[in-house]
């Protein structure tokens, strides 16, 4: 046998022997990922896609739960369950001490002739709770009342919500010329926190706290000094 004709078995048989290796590689290589393979994996990442997110919106158009709701001014209307606002009290109208008051602006004058004046003024100081058992939010405000004399009156004015309205009871004096620190509402009765001073002591010293207890349940509220 020639040697060319061994030189040609030998190349054949190299041949033969590499086929296998490259129909392995092909079928049952070490790498799995498409992008080594040289084929794109398909992305779901609606971004990185190119394409829109899918719309999760209803088709009833109704905003999903835990996002945030459009603001939609018609969904806020007054009615029952409405509270007082603060225009409300500017314009209250209530009784003290057997007179008619009306503010206006949260503030009202009374005069008696000449310079003999009363002079109230809304403070900026409200308490927020159910006075009447009613379930819903009732109110105690502060008015200031500045006398023709030398008084400076602090009254409590109890305002109950009435389907919306404010309708303000009498008003209740709690001391002349006394420092207020709170007003609350709990179980139905008005508690004022203020600073004031003892019987017989001159107007000029402040030199104790106390907490008033007003009931309103009764015809005519009762205060009492509960702590001091």
């Amino acid at each position: 046998m020639g040697m060319g004709h061994i030189g040609r078995r030998r190349r054949w048989c190299l041949a033969a022997l590499a086929l296998p290796v490259l129909v392995a590689s092909g079928c049952g290589g070490e790498s799995s990922t498409p992008s080594e393979a040289g084929g794109a994996a398909p992305d779901t990442t609606p971004s990185e896609a190119g394409g829109a997110a899918p719309d999760t919106t209803p088709s009833d158009g109704s905003a999903l739960a835990g996002s945030t709701p459009s603001e939609d001014p018609s969904s806020e209307e007054a009615g029952p369950s409405a509270g007082i606002g603060w225009e409300d009290l500017e314009s209250l109208a209530f009784e003290s001490s057997g007179e008619s008051i009306q503010l206006v602006g949260g503030r009202a004058t009374v005069s008696y002739g000449g310079a003999s004046t009363d002079v109230f003024t809304l403070q900026n100081r409200v308490a927020s709770g159910d006075l009447d058992a009613d379930g819903d939010d009732d109110l105690v405000v502060h008015i200031v009342e500045d006398s023709a004399g030398t008084g400076v009156f602090h009254l409590i004015v109890p305002v109950i919500n009435d389907d919306g309205v404010a309708t303000a009871l009498s008003a209740v004096s709690v001391g002349d010329r006394v420092v207020m620190d709170d007003i609350l509402i709990g179980d139905g009765r008005v508690h004022v926190s203020l600073f004031d001073r003892a019987s017989g002591e001159p107007f000029t010293v402040i030199t104790q706290h106390n907490t008033l207890e007003i009931d309103l349940a009764g015809p005519e509220p009762s205060v009492q000094v509960i702590e001091t």
